[in-house]
C-alpha cells in the first residue's frame, strides 16, 4: 500500500511539474539566438546562407541517390506548420517541395490529398532505389503520404507525384513518428505515444506506451509482435530487409528484431536519449542522433518560438549485428546548434538535423569529434 501511494504520489506531483513547465516553458526553455559561425568542425546555415530560406526544426533528413539534393522534413514550430525542402548540397541553393497528384488505388479512396501549403512532416525514408519517399504527416490527422519520386528535366532535376496516403488506424490517439519503407509497396511506422495528456507521465515512469506498426496494401495494419517500447521515436531497416532496428526514446535503448519471427534478437543501451536512426554513407553502421538532457528540457524546447533549442546531443555509431556503440560526434554544451535528431552522411559530410532550430548544420568528418 506505502508503495502504491509513493507512485501515486510521485505521479502527481510529476504531472503538476510538467503542467508548470509547459505554462512556463518560453520562460525556462534555453531559446537561443546564435551567431551563425561555424565551431569546431559545425557549420550552421542560416536564412542569408540559403537565399533568405529560414530552415524550421529539420526533424529529419534523406539524400537522393546521384544528385546533390537532400530532401528536409520541416517540422516547423508551436504555430507554424511545416513543409517538405530540397536543400542543394553544393550550392546551397533551397526550393520548398511542391507535388502533382496521380492516386493509386492501393491505397484508401478516403484519404484526401494533402495540400502543401497545409503540411505537418515529421519522419520521412526514401527507399532504397531512391523511387518511394514516405512522410509522416500530422495534418490534418496523422497519416503517411506516399510519393512517387522520378526524374525531370527542370533544375531540380526530380519531381514528386503524390499516390496516396495510409491513415493510422487509431484516429483521436495517435502520435505517428516515423517511417521506413518495406517492400514495394509496404511501409513501417513507431507509434511513439498516445495524444492524451498524461502520455509524458507514462515516459517519466518509464511504461512501454508505444508500439511498431506494419502496413501493407493486402493486410492493413498490423502491430509487430514483441515491438512495445518506451515513446519508440527513429525506425530503419536492414538492407535484407530481415532485421528491424527502433529507437526507444525513453529508455536510451535501441532494439533490434527480427522480422521473420517478429521477436527481439538485440538490444543496446546508449548514453542518449534516441530520436533518428539512418545508414552511414557505406552501409556499415547505424547511425544513432539523440539528445543527452532529460524530458523537460525537450519538452520546453517545443514551445520555442524564435531562435533554438539549446539541448546537448550526440551521434552514436552502430555495429548492425552486435550493436556494439562508438560516439561520432558529440555536442554538450551547444553553442550554435542544438536539439540533433538525424544525422545524414554523405562525402565528408554529415548533416545534422534538430527538433527545434531556425537552421541547419553540417559537419565536417574530418574534424575532431568531441
Amino acid at each position: 500500500m506505502n508503495s502504491l501511494r509513493t507512485l501515486v504520489l510521485t505521479g502527481a506531483v510529476t504531472a503538476i511539474a510538467l503542467i508548470v513547465a509547459t505554462m512556463f516553458a518560453e520562460t525556462f526553455a534555453g531559446s537561443k539566438d546564435w551567431p551563425c559561425e561555424p565551431h569546431r568542425g559545425l557549420t550552421p546555415l542560416c536564412a542569408d546562407d540559403l537565399g533568405g530560406h529560414a530552415i524550421l526544426s529539420p526533424e529529419d533528413i534523406v539524400g537522393l541517390p546521384d544528385s546533390d539534393w537532400l530532401v528536409v522534413s520541416e517540422f516547423g514550430r508551436k504555430d507554424i506548420l511545416g513543409r517538405l525542402t530540397a536543400l542543394n548540397e553544393s550550392s546551397l541553393e533551397t526550393r520548398v517541395l511542391d507535388w502533382s497528384f496521380d492516386r493509386d488505388m492501393a491505397f484508401p479512396e478516403d484519404c484526401e490529398a494533402p495540400d502543401p501549403a497545409r503540411f505537418q512532416p515529421h519522419g520521412i525514408d526514401l527507399s532504397r532505389d531512391g523511387r518511394r519517399l514516405l512522410v509522416v504527416n500530422h495534418y490534418p490527422q496523422d497519416r503517411v503520404e506516399v510519393f512517387d519520386v522520378a526524374p525531370s528535366t527542370d533544375d531540380l532535376g526530380f519531381e514528386l507525384t503524390w499516390k496516396g496516403c495510409v491513415p493510422y488506424y487509431q484516429p483521436g490517439d495517435y502520435r505517428l513518428n516515423d517511417v521506413v519503407a518495406f517492400g514495394q509497396t509496404g511501409l513501417i511506422t513507431t507509434r511513439m505515444t498516445s495524444s492524451a495528456w498524461y502520455s509524458y507521465i507514462m515516459l517519466f515512469f518509464g511504461l512501454r506506451n508505444g508500439w511498431v506498426d506494419e502496413w501493407t496494401p493486402e493486410e492493413g495494419w498490423a502491430q509487430i509482435e514483441k515491438s512495445r517500447s518506451v515513446f519508440p521515436n527513429g525506425i530503419h531497416i536492414s538492407p535484407d530487409e530481415k532485421s528491424l532496428f527502433v529507437a526507444s526514446y525513453g529508455e536510451k535503448k535501441v532494439y533490434k528484431i527480427d522480422l521473420e519471427t517478429g521477436k527481439r534478437s538485440n538490444s543496446k543501451r546508449l548514453s542518449i536519449w534516441v530520436d533518428n536512426l539512418s545508414w552511414s554513407q557505406d552501409g556499415s553502421r547505424l547511425l544513432a542522433t539523440g539528445q543527452r538532457a532529460w524530458h523537460i528540457t525537450a519538452l520546453k524546447c517545443q514551445m520555442v518560438t524564435v531562435g533554438n533549442c539549446d539541448q546537448p546531443y550526440a551521434v552514436v555509431a552502430l555495429d548492425p549485428e552486435s550493436l556494439e556503440a562508438e560516439t561520432v560526434l558529440v555536442r554538450d554544451p551547444v553553442v550554435v546548434y542544438g536539439g540533433g535528431t538525424v544525422a545524414f552522411e554523405r562525402g565528408d559530410v554529415m548533416w545534422i538535423g534538430s527538433h527545434q532550430s531556425d537552421r541547419i548544420a553540417k559537419f565536417d568528418l574530418n574534424e575532431r569529434i568531441d
